[in-house]
């Protein structure tokens, strides 16, 4: 029924080969969630415009990343109710240039202004606040930052009060660092990471009680 306080985080700026920067740290989750959405693609989409897309990134460019399970979001909400169970795992997040609106980036200090929310009225005639809209029947995400990478852990801890509260490691890519750039590191991540072979898998979960 109003719009939150500024989100603000410290970071601390990383800077890698060929001048490439970025910013890591940690945030809390319900932060994270509050100002994040994720450029995940339609359910459904023929042949014809994905051809259409790679042929044009301007279709559709904050439409690329697999689509959120809900099992999983499920799994990771109760995992985290556990006692003894953590999430050590980073989430990546980009703030695209259209974002600079909102948010602002000073070395370290990252600062989330709420104006992105929109007002509606809802039956009572009471003023509220969302963070979506519809266009065409089509639901939008106003939150001005992208989770490239961690959508289930931040979705799926933000569902259990315990949860939503925990701080957790975070890797920020401003708008310096380009989109192609943002989206070739996911694409890595989830390339080029192996599971753990079953006899491995079994080893672990006995030698450690998992």
């Amino acid at each position: 029924n109003g719009k939150p306080k500024k989100i603000r985080w410290k970071l601390a700026e990383i800077e890698q080969k060929d001048g490439i920067s970025f910013l890591i740290g940690k945030a809390k989750v319900c932060e994270i969630d509050a100002v994040s959405s994720v450029p995940s693609l339609p359910e459904e989409i023929s042949s014809e415009e994905t051809g259409l897309r790679v042929l044009d990134n301007s279709i559709g460019k904050d439409e690329w990343q697999r689509r959120v399970e809900i099992n999983r979001i499920d799994e990771i909400a109760r995992f985290i109710q556990i006692e003894g169970n953590i999430i050590a795992n980073s989430a990546i997040l980009f703030a695209p240039p259209e974002s600079k609106e909102w948010i602002t980036t000073d070395g370290g200090n990252v600062t989330v202004d709420f104006s992105f929310l929109k007002t509606y009225t809802d039956q009572s005639g009471k003023t509220l606040y969302t963070d979506h809209h519809y266009e065409d029947g089509l639901p939008g995400d106003l939150r001005p930052m992208w989770l490239i990478d961690g959508q289930h852990r931040i979705r799926g801890l933000s569902r259990s009060k315990v949860g939503s509260e925990i701080e957790i490691p975070i890797i920020m890519f401003t708008n310096t660092f380009s989109l192609a750039q943002s989206a070739k590191v996911f694409a890595e991540i989830n390339t080029f990471q192996k599971k753990l072979d079953a006899l491995h898998t079994l080893f672990m979960q006995h030698r450690f009680k998992i």
